[in-house]
């Protein structure tokens, strides 16, 4: 038996990492494809056209199908491929993660509002963090954005609020057209 029929018959964690990983890498439409076939990582040639082969392989590995356990590269910077899979827990996978920059949260939000920005009548200042406690007691800091109403006034208004429209105008702006 090969291709696709050999992993149908095996254990479901084996077959869902066969199956995972080709995906992963040649599947434009996968959500995972920009951090595995879009950076160049490829699986074996041979186990693309034969996946029996490759359930094969990493069947016979020490430790296949355990619980705890799951595929990993042993360089991430190479693909799937004989002598690059062993099966490792969670945290051994997190050690052997790559590094790389992670977004700036803070500064992707404040690029939404740059100084000299208009939101309606409101022209935004200059940017501050503040604490921010949820409902739930939770605090954190949340980007505000120091804006200036064409009456003269200044506020501050949540860089996100400004974003999407809900905040154009001061509070007396605001009360002055609802009366």
């Amino acid at each position: 038996m090969s291709g696709a029929n050999a992993v149908c018959g095996g254990p479901k964690k084996i077959k869902r990492a066969v199956c995972g990983a080709i995906n992963r890498c040649t599947n434009h439409a996968s959500p995972k494809y920009a951090d595995y076939g879009g950076r160049g990582i490829t699986v074996h040639a041979a186990w693309v056209a034969d996946r029996g082969a490759f359930f094969a392989y990493i069947a016979a590995l020490p430790g296949a199908g355990e619980p705890g356990l799951s595929l990993d590269r042993i360089d991430n910077d190479q693909g799937y491929e004989p002598g690059n899979l062993r099966w490792t827990t969670a945290s051994e996978q997190r050690r052997n993660a790559r590094r790389g920059p992670r977004p700036n949260r803070r500064r992707k939000m404040l690029e939404k509002a740059p100084v000299g920005s208009r939101f309606g009548r409101l022209s935004v200042v200059s940017h501050e963090h503040r604490p921010y406690t949820t409902p739930g007691g939770y605090t954190r800091m949340v980007a505000y954005a120091v804006v200036r109403c064409d009456c003269g006034i200044e506020c501050a208004r949540r860089i996100a609020d400004l974003a999407s429209g809900h905040s154009t105008r001061c509070e007396q702006c605001a009360r002055r057209r609802s009366a």
